[in-house]
């Protein structure tokens, strides 16, 4: 991470990344720094910075499907055709992090991404349409555990002639007005 910040301060951050970070480079030397001010890179900090709140290490690790990856098909179900990515906030890189299908006792350990750091691979074999909840070997992780689904490739469930109005929490409405999710014709009368 590069961090610029002004010269009366900078006295303070540099002290702190020297202490608790893995890696630190103090770059403010380099072409086009702003006078009057400091450019640090560093890495991996492992404490919280006393006096500023911006420099806050969170410790607590979290566990979710990688935005942007996987194709929903339903409250937390995904196309088999294009499986989502996990995401564990906080890694360090040495968890090992599995699946585990609901009522059963097997864990099955996915793979590190090859070159983004946090992201693990769910495995191409994955059961389809059985729930299972991901998480990481010998470690609490606060929170709702949440289980997931993988759906079959159907283009029938895909279309919007068979999806139920839904509101935010998943729920089947009725009231055509409230509702994120599903079909709704417009009746028109001439």
């Amino acid at each position: 991470m590069y961090l610029l910040c002004t010269n009366n301060i900078s006295p303070s951050i540099q002290e702190w990344c020297e202490n608790y970070c893995s890696e630190f480079r103090n770059d403010s030397t380099l072409i086009n720094v702003p006078l009057g001010h400091s450019l640090f890179w560093f890495k991996n900090p492992n404490r919280s910075h006393s006096e500023f709140p911006q420099l806050k290490v969170y410790e607590n690790k979290t566990i979710s499907l990688r935005a942007g990856t996987g194709l929903k098909i339903s409250y937390l179900t995904y196309l088999n055709e294009m499986l989502p990515e996990v995401e564990i906030t906080n890694a360090d890189g040495n968890e090992n992090v599995s699946i585990q299908y609901e009522d059963e006792n097997e864990k099955i350990f996915l793979q590190k991404h090859s070159s983004i750091g946090g992201i693990w691979l769910l495995p191409q074999n994955i059961s389809l349409n059985k729930s299972f909840y991901i998480q990481i070997e010998n470690e609490f992780i606060e929170g709702v555990r949440r289980t997931y689904k993988i759906g079959e490739t159907s283009h029938i469930e895909l279309t919007n002639d068979v999806l139920p109005l839904r509101n935010k929490f998943n729920c089947i409405v009725e009231n055509p007005i409230e509702f994120i999710q599903g079909i709704k014709f417009n009746v028109c009368s001439s």
